[in-house]
């Protein structure tokens, strides 16, 4: 499973020098050497079939995506599609009105199921939440 935060807020440096010390951070470079793929490859459009528009979930501060491998096999893509829907269903006990959406990829080699998750502010997101870890073979 790969997971991604978008946020969609703004950062704000008290100095120039501020970023570069950031750029240069330890963290930072781990992180860009994750990411730089997403920017040297070439595009691959990805096309799902969701049970909401994605408007209704990126237009929020802070999107969270989970891209599961899901193969063909249509048990499986079940239980991930119920398993997210117990997680969703956990998340809006606590914060009714999260909008969320899922679904799987339509032309991909590999299918993938889709789970997003739209927050109204970045601190949101970091709550801590029980769960059950859910294995699938």
């Amino acid at each position: 499973m790969k997971k991604t935060l978008i946020d969609h807020g703004e950062t704000e440096w008290e100095t120039t020098q501020n970023f570069y010390d950031f750029l240069s951070t330890p963290g930072f470079q781990s992180h860009g050497a994750e990411v730089v793929t997403h920017f040297t490859a070439p595009p691959q459009l990805q096309i799902y079939n969701t049970d909401l528009s994605p408007k209704a979930v990126f237009s929020s501060h802070l999107t969270e995506v989970f891209r599961i491998e899901v193969g063909a096999d249509h048990s499986t893509i079940d239980a991930v599609r119920d398993t997210w829907s117990e997680f969703i269903t956990v998340i809006e006990q606590i914060l009714p009105n999260v909008p969320s959406l899922s679904g799987t990829s339509l032309n991909l080699d590999q299918q993938l199921f889709l789970g997003v998750i739209g927050w109204k502010a970045s601190e949101v997101s970091n709550r801590k939440y029980y769960y059950r870890e859910v294995h699938i073979s």
